[in-house]
């Protein structure tokens, strides 16, 4: 009897050393599963698609798609996730390049996990580089919220501007560096809100979609993946015992290392998705309206 296959999509930017690890972390947490691994190279102006290239051309297990541009976050890693879904598989990780498998037998763990569930969407147990779980849950679905957040987020842009806003943050830091850090566990749930530095999608949802919502560059993937399941009644579910671990922006700091830059660049992001999470709770509104 064939074993059920996993694919993992990695978008790759810039850091090439940062995705061989992630790759080799797959390789290593999955051995003797059937697995298949591409890497989207979100057109990297240092070369290092091509060298990824070199690196696994005798590979036949991972293979390297260098875009053409830069398509963002979701449409590059859809790239990806429509290869793998060419290829038959029946699961699909998108798994963030900074980040690296824990679990052993990875895959055969979302298998048991589906399983049970019957799963359309899977978050695992993310560990960030001090070691902490990532502690997240379902957001504050009003308009009032995403409304608050742009104006928040124009109002970071002009202390960016104004060279204020590391000063803030220093301070902010200095007064959670005096708190005292307690650890913290997250236990299993469904209708979960699920981080995206990984996505474990099951054939339900694969069968349906190309991937994530395509109309944001970066942020907000989260929050649309969300609505997205609730209107089609679909389910997401958070599952402890498969870990992972995100080191977070590698890709950006290497690609923006000027503090103010980068904050500036992700908050005109957040603005962009908002919005667009904006017109979606305002569809779901009417829609409700109607029935």
């Amino acid at each position: 009897m064939k074993k059920e296959k996993i694919g993992f999509c990695i978008l790759h930017y810039l850091v090439k050393d940062v995705t061989i690890n992630c790759v080799n972390s797959i390789m290593e947490k999955c051995k003797g599963e059937n697995y298949a691994i591409v890497i989207v190279d979100n057109a990297s102006n240092n070369n290092s698609g091509k060298e990824l290239q070199k690196i696994y051309k005798n590979n036949n297990k991972v293979k390297v798609i260098i875009n053409k541009t830069n398509l963002g976050f979701a449409k590059g890693n859809n790239v990806g996730f429509r290869y793998l879904k060419k290829l038959g598989c029946d699961y699909i990780v998108m798994l963030n390049n900074d980040t690296l498998l824990l679990t052993n037998h990875f895959g055969e763990e979302i298998i048991k996990e589906w399983k049970k569930s019957k799963f359309d969407v899977m978050g695992p147990e993310i560990i960030d580089i001090n070691n902490r779980v990532y502690l997240y849950g379902s957001p504050i679905w009003t308009k009032k919220h995403f409304k608050k957040a742009i104006q928040m987020d124009k109002i970071l842009i002009l202390l960016s501007h104004l060279h204020l806003l590391r000063l803030l943050v220093k301070l902010k830091d200095k007064k959670e560096n005096h708190q005292e850090v307690k650890e913290a566990k997250m236990k299993y749930q469904k209708d979960a809100f699920l981080h995206g530095c990984c996505f474990i999608f099951s054939k339900n949802y694969i069968d349906k979609f190309d991937g994530l919502d395509d109309r944001t560059f970066l942020y907000g993937e989260e929050a649309l993946l969300y609505l997205r399941l609730k209107k089609n009644k679909m389910l997401s579910v958070y599952n402890p015992k498969i870990k992972i671990k995100h080191l977070e922006d590698v890709s950006t700091d290497y690609e923006i290392p000027n503090f103010n830059k980068k904050r500036i660049k992700a908050y005109k992001n957040h603005i962009k998705s908002n919005k667009i999470i904006l017109e979606e709770l305002k569809k779901i509104e009417e829609s409700e309206i109607n029935m």
